[in-house]
């Protein structure tokens, strides 16, 4: 048996979970509407933001990213972070 040298995977079991599967499983599990992506192109830089509308609330990308799924992971975890302190 591997010793473990990455303890924040043996601390948080989630540690590897994305944040739009998290989210996804919030509002699944609080039967609200799957979260809406909406994908914006900069037609200039030719770099992807995000918008994104869950329950009403819509969350934005601060930054362009090169790819589509690191501009939705980065929206998706504005929205996580938010939903999970408003519920505690």
């Amino acid at each position: 048996m591997e010793p473990v040298t990455d303890f924040s995977r043996r601390l948080n079991p989630l540690a590897d979970e994305n944040y739009q599967v998290r989210l996804q499983d919030i509002c699944y599990r609080r039967e609200y509407d799957t979260p809406d992506y909406d994908i914006l192109r900069s037609q200039e830089t030719l770099l992807y933001s995000c918008i994104l509308n869950v329950i009403g609330v819509e969350f934005i990308t601060v930054s362009k990213y090169k790819t589509i799924d690191m501009a939705k992971e980065d929206v998706a975890k504005q929205a996580y972070r938010f939903f999970v302190t408003k519920w505690r």
